[in-house]
């Protein structure tokens, strides 16, 4: 994700945020907290999905008798 050579990310602006392995940055675009405020946003949204992804993921994933005859499942 971090360049070895100056310690930036890899990735140019505005993709440089996300990394590997639920890795994120946030304020190395060299855009001040105008770039680190962006980031964060980013950041935010990403949480947001993968947490909702999980809570339906983990609601649909539960077999109930009711949830088969009616045929949710």
């Amino acid at each position: 994700m971090f360049s070895e050579k100056d310690g930036f990310p890899r990735e140019p602006f505005p993709n440089g945020w996300k990394g590997e392995n639920g890795l994120y940055a946030v304020g190395f675009t060299k855009r001040g907290l105008l770039g680190a405020s962006i980031d964060a946003r980013r950041i935010a949204e990403d949480i947001e999905l993968r947490w909702k992804a999980k809570k339906f993921h983990d609601l649909c994933s539960c077999v109930t008798p009711t949830a088969t005859i009616m045929g949710w499942k």
